[in-house]
């Protein structure tokens, strides 16, 4: 008996007086380039509060603040607080409270969980003592981003709440480390808009976040949305496992070789998104990445298969301009999927499609068009590969120590609307190029891939502006060079033609003596209008 009642009381002493995290899981915060600088707002609701009151956190400034918080319980956990000239009432309930500074006042985001006499209950203690006064406070109003406190809201995240992004350029003042474990049941979320929540924007419509070169490093169990993430340090955007990314547009902007754009965590997935690193690494891929719908291109190499023994499945993506090579795997040996993707070099035929270095035993090759490539497939050693009903076509070198599978095709994919400008003889001053036929460059948008000439630094150049004879790039190849080798691709539409209808995998099953149901992978053509299966 009498060690259930020491037990009881060592209960009571560690998780009695912080019996309730510091955030609700169900807190929803709202981040505006356009709110009150250095993050001095509350910033959040609950919507899940027992009464929940006025979500003050949908504007630029904060409802209600002062220097003049006080409390007679502060180091009570829930503490209690008034203030002088803001009498708290139930249209408070819910919202949050940012405790800026004050002696013996504990910094940082507090609910108020309830309301009575003008007085509101916070969720836990908020001072080191019980008479506090003189306190400054923010309530409602959302968080900027920009200075140094950056990376202790980041901290303050945990598991379960949903952090909204308007439509705003945002420079990290400090580094963005979601440090929380969330949970597969309640996952953390970071979601992009426009002007309303729920809008679901694309392109330049969606926020950008540069966090310049810090690291930016989201919570395991982390779903990311609609967000432009730019970065330029060593190690670019990454998680802590388990993370989903969608519509989601990371670039590097280092012009330092082998430099990574996204590396997704062990068992994390990328959907529907754009990944670009001129001079280094698209994407990263740690333990059971996927990969589906994503176009990653003008990269040194489109994808680094890092992990060890667990697959990587790449599906219907398009890698384009990975003028070293698409896919790299240097220590990968899980059953590696590669299943209805877009390859595209250049018409000149540059680059690898899939490189296998390390992993020669496991790797799984079906639907896939191979162009403008100088090599197609490669392994290191023949082992237990298959590669079948692919599409290699301009192309050097369709394979190398990979069985040719029965089914491989060798049309013409006749993409919709791609197509190359190429010059041999442009000169270089600073960040400008000089040539001709520039007309119908789009800037920020087409790249500039250089590879070689007198002072030139080979890579790819954002195209940042142009007249019909000149070239301006997002950063200088080197000084001034001449005899310039470049290639431009433009269109980007990767739709193919008629020649690929019905050519890809399932065509037929001769093992039970019927033929395709459905068109499927990037082999493929299906003609709207007719059923599908339907010839």
């Amino acid at each position: 008996m009498n060690r259930l009642v020491a037990l009881f009381f060592i209960l009571i002493f560690l998780f009695g007086s912080n019996a309730r995290a510091a955030i609700a899981s169900g807190a929803v915060w709202e981040v505006r380039a356009t709110a009150t600088a250095a993050n001095v707002n509350g910033g959040a609701f609950n919507p899940n509060n027992a009464s929940p009151g006025t979500d003050y956190s949908q504007q630029d400034s904060s409802q209600f603040n002062g220097t003049n918080l006080a409390s007679s319980n502060g180091s009570t956990n829930p503490c209690v607080v008034t203030s002088a000239t803001h009498n708290f009432v139930s249209t408070d309930n819910g919202n949050y409270i940012h405790i800026n500074s004050g002696t013996n006042w504990t910094a940082g985001w507090y609910e108020i969980v309830s309301t009575s006499g003008n007085a509101a209950t916070l969720d836990r203690a908020c001072g080191s003592s019980a008479s506090l006064s003189s306190g400054t406070w923010h309530e409602g109003g959302a968080i900027s981003l920009g200075d140094a406190s950056d990376s202790t809201w980041a901290a303050a995240i945990v598991s379960g709440n949903t952090i909204y992004y308007k439509k705003g350029s945002y420079t990290a003042g400090a580094q963005l480390n979601f440090s929380a474990t969330c949970l597969s049941s309640q996952p953390c979320k970071h979601i992009g808009y426009n002007a309303t929540r729920t809008d679901s924007p694309t392109g330049s419509n969606r926020p950008t976040i540069d966090s310049g070169g810090t690291q930016t490093i989201f919570n395991v169990y982390s779903q990311i949305y609609n967000l432009i993430l730019t970065q330029n340090g060593a190690n670019g955007l990454s998680d802590n496992n388990n993370a989903m990314y969608y519509n989601v547009k990371a670039i590097m902007t280092s012009t330092t070789a082998g430099r990574i754009a996204l590396a997704p965590g062990t068992d994390s997935a990328v959907f529907n998104s754009e990944i670009i690193a001129p001079f280094g690494i698209g994407i990263n891929c740690g333990n059971d990445c996927t990969l589906v719908g994503n176009y990653i291109h003008d990269s040194a190499t489109g994808v680094k298969m890092a992990g060890n023994g667990n697959p990587v499945v790449i599906i219907n993506n398009i890698f384009a301009g990975n003028y070293t090579q698409a896919i790299n795997s240097v220590a990968s040996t899980g059953l590696n999927t590669i299943y209805g993707n877009t390859f595209y070099g250049y018409e000149s035929k540059i680059g690898i499609g899939a490189n296998i270095v390390a992993n020669a035993t496991n790797n799984r090759f079906y639907n896939n068009i191979f162009y403008g490539l100088a090599t197609g497939i490669t392994i290191g050693t023949y082992g237990m590969n298959l590669e079948d009903f692919n599409d290699f076509n301009n192309v050097t070198t369709p394979r190398t120590n990979i069985p040719t599978g029965s089914n491989s095709i060798t049309a013409a994919p006749g993409f919709a609307n791609v197509t190359n400008i190429t010059g041999t003889s442009g000169s270089l001053s600073g960040s400008t190029l000089t040539a001709s036929g520039f007309s119908n460059v789009t800037d920020n948008v087409d790249y500039c891939y250089i590879s070689s000439g007198t002072g030139a630094t080979p890579g790819a150049y954002l195209i940042t502006a142009h007249t019909s004879t000149t070239l301006t790039l997002s950063s200088a190849p080197g000084g001034s060079g001449s005899n310039i080798n470049y290639q431009i691709r433009q269109g980007n539409n990767f739709a193919v033609s008629p020649a690929m209808k019905w050519k890809g995998f399932p065509a037929a099953f001769p093992a039970i003596s019927t033929t395709s149901y459905n068109d499927l992978g990037a082999a493929q053509r299906h003609e709207y209008g007719r059923p599908r299966g339907k010839k």
